[in-house]
């Protein structure tokens, strides 16, 4: 049996396709299996992952007839297959340094308590243009090599947004990923950040502060409509509340700063940002919000203030 299973659902990702590919039969970790999925993609995918399907490395090609309308029952289609101990969903548009799973397979092996291992990212675009270094780079404690508790992770970094850039960077092990597959499939756009935060609530993480990780962002991102849509608030204000029920000892306090937290950002965004949110959006936002705290509208309300007062005095000095 494989030691790994790499899982690479795509759609209509063909002109990257290949170079992930590649990119997981060139690591110099070999012990592993490739799944290799497509959602009824348009774009000549299939032909792409069909040059594949007799290679000594690859276990499995799904090509599915009909789209199934969600990322995330690819990713439990490739659960069902998959065969190895450690699980790694290599996204269709991103690829990796040869030595990615040899640094996280090592992480995994060395210690039994952590259940995913992430690497640092660089963002790049659909021309192969390094764009960034995923921010996290620039945010203690993701400066460093990290062993954290699984719990404290939640309460820290992750009930405050997904510091996990996206899949490709993450290594985990399967035994963590049994759960309700309807519960996962609910997510429109943010079941990763649930699923790592659903993993964390049994497992510690490492984090490797290498770039082995290369995210592209591009024109048919999911994320960008999404983010108009407020999803990012409103499907994070559903995973707050379920850890919040689901985190041992998470005092009142805890909970408070977390919801002042997201308050601010969200104040800060409508105050500052050229893609604040329209009317309708922000009205289902602060609907959700009634599920973390049911005074969230009105700690919005007050920073929200605080914040279009300062500006308004910055502006007017300038005049």
């Amino acid at each position: 049996m494989p030691l790994v299973s790499v899982i690479i659902p795509n759609y209509n990702h063909a002109r990257f396709l290949e170079r992930r590919i590649e990119s997981v039969l060139g690591q110099t970790f070999t012990d592993m299996e490739v799944i290799l999925l497509d959602d009824c993609s348009s774009d000549g995918s299939a032909a792409i992952l069909e040059k594949y399907r007799n290679h000594p490395k690859v276990s499995q090609v799904r090509i599915n007839a009909v789209n199934s309308g969600s990322t995330f029952k690819q990713w439990q289609t490739g659960f069902s297959l998959a065969r190895g101990t450690y699980l790694w969903i290599a996204e269709s548009d991103d690829w990796a340094a040869e030595s990615f799973l040899e640094r996280a397979v090592g992480l995994l092996n060395a210690h039994a308590h952590v259940g995913l291992v992430f690497c640092q990212s660089r963002i790049v675009d659909d021309q192969n243009v390094a764009l960034a270094v995923n921010l996290a780079r620039y945010r203690e404690p993701w400066t460093k090599d990290l062993l954290l508790d699984g719990r404290d992770a939640l309460k820290k970094y992750m009930l405050k947004g997904n510091v996990i850039p996206n899949a490709s960077a993450v290594l985990f092990r399967r035994s963590l990923a049994e759960g309700d597959p309807a519960e996962l499939q609910s997510f429109r756009y943010a079941g990763d950040w649930y699923f790592w935060a659903r993993l964390l609530l049994r497992a510690d993480l490492a984090f490797v502060n290498e770039e082995l990780n290369f995210f592209r962002v591009h024109g048919q991102n999911v994320s960008n409509k999404a983010e108009e849509a407020g999803l990012g608030f409103i499907e994070g204000f559903r995973i707050v509340k379920a850890m919040f029920s689901r985190i041992p000892g998470l005092t009142p306090a805890e909970k408070k700063e977390i919801s002042n937290y997201w308050a601010k950002r969200l104040a800060g965004i409508q105050t500052h940002s050229p893609r604040r949110f329209t009317a309708p959006v922000l009205l289902a936002i602060l609907k959700h919000s009634l599920g973390v705290s049911v005074v969230f509208p009105a700690t919005f309300a007050a920073y929200y203030s605080w914040m279009a007062t300062r500006q308004w005095l910055g502006k007017s000095k300038v005049k």
